[in-house]
């Protein structure tokens, strides 16, 4: 839900139009982003070296925190702009596997695994993400005074100011959901582990008879 929410604020054109004034900034920017999609490839020896798939989201979303907090500081700042669209890549790659690993949790504790229905609840709190990422700009426009007219060059301070905590902190408040999350869950993660090799334990014995 959090991560769908940041990436459905829609506010990257007002961030540049009215905080950097050069909308043709975002193709830089973009082009950074593309540039950091290789990085996906490493991210299996990153997890195995970092002790897990949660703590390295977990670990990414707090580089996403410091990103977003320079941008908002500096008013424009592309590294932190890069450091906070950082964050979002491993779950973006990994998300399918904390909703797997819930599954096998309800298996822990006798309970159908209910494939089907987490990944119902998933693409149902994705949908909600990007309805309400849309909402929070929205409100958070209307509450700054943002002026929507047609040929309006300058925005009052107010909505300046709201734009780039649209931009900054609210995507930062986010990761900070998803950090502890994160880490709240690699209690889970470790156990699973461990739970897999007694149930093969467990199997052996009847597949030998």
């Amino acid at each position: 839900l959090c991560y769908d929410i940041s990436t459905s604020l829609a506010v990257t054109t007002y961030y540049f139009k009215y905080i950097i004034g050069n909308t043709a900034m975002m193709s830089v920017t973009s082009i950074f982003s593309i540039v950091l999609l290789p990085l996906m490839l490493v991210f299996p020896w990153i997890m195995k070296k970092i002790g897990g798939m949660s703590k390295m989201v977990g670990v990414f979303a707090c580089i996403g925190i410091v990103g977003y907090i320079i941008v908002f500081v500096s008013g424009a700042n592309l590294l932190g702009g890069v450091l906070g669209g950082l964050a979002g890549l491993p779950l973006a790659y990994y998300g399918v596997l904390f909703i797997m690993n819930c599954c096998t949790y309800n298996e822990m504790i006798g309970l159908p695994r209910m494939d089907g229905s987490a990944g119902i609840l998933a693409n149902f709190m994705g949908k909600c993400g990007g309805a309400m990422g849309s909402f929070i700009t929205g409100i958070l426009l209307s509450v700054g005074g943002y002026i929507a007219a047609e040929g309006t060059v300058d925005q009052p301070a107010s909505a300046l100011m709201m734009i780039r905590i649209d931009y900054a902190l609210v995507p930062a408040v986010l990761m900070i959901v998803i950090a502890a999350c994160s880490f709240g869950f690699m209690k889970l993660e470790k156990k699973i582990p461990a739970w897999e090799a007694a149930q093969k334990a467990k199997a052996a014995p009847a597949e030998n008879a």
